[in-house]
This record gives structure tokens, C-alpha cells and sequence, in this order.
């Protein structure tokens, strides 16, 4: 499961009640609902009008391929959209 939010809630609504109700050294962790690859793929589906991906690969795949793509870009100077860090 990931945790996903609205960038706005982190940056107005997350920050002040942080700043209302928070405490003097203590961290706040802003999340939102919990959703799985699949319900994501869904949701950006039906908002989007794009059809979700066809197949799966394994998380260990993606990484490989991140890599790839990360060597192949510093090579052509460019930062590669799919990373390691992304995927």
C-alpha cells in the first residue's frame, strides 16, 4: 500500500494545524488514504480517460529498468524520468 494526498493539503491545511495544534519539537507526519498500485492505476484511469496499464512486472523488474535508464541518461546528459528512487 502506498499513502497518497493532494500536494494543497500538505502545504495549507497539514502546515496550519501543525502550526495550531503542534508542539515545539515535535515532527508531523502529513498522509492521506492508503491505496495499492491497482486502485491508483484505477483512479488515474477514470480521471484521466487513459487506460491503465496492460501488464505487471515485479518491483525488482522496475528497479532494473530504473537503472537503465539512469546509466543511459547520465551517458546522454539528461535525467531519466523513471528512476530508482521513483520506481
Amino acid at each position: 500500500m502506498a499513502r497518497f494526498l493532494h500536494v494543497s493539503w500538505v502545504g495549507a491545511v497539514g502546515i496550519l494545524r501543525a502550526a495550531v495544534a503542534g508542539r515545539p519539537g515535535q515532527r508531523y507526519i502529513l498522509g492521506g488514504e492508503d491505496f495499492s498500485i491497482r486502485q491508483l492505476m484505477v483512479h488515474l484511469q477514470a480521471s484521466f480517460g487513459t487506460s491503465a496499464p496492460r501488464a505487471r512486472l515485479p518491483l525488482a523488474i522496475v528497479r532494473a529498468i530504473a537503472g537503465l535508464a539512469e546509466t543511459w541518461g547520465g551517458m546522454r546528459g539528461h535525467r531519466a524520468r523513471l528512476n530508482r528512487m521513483f520506481g
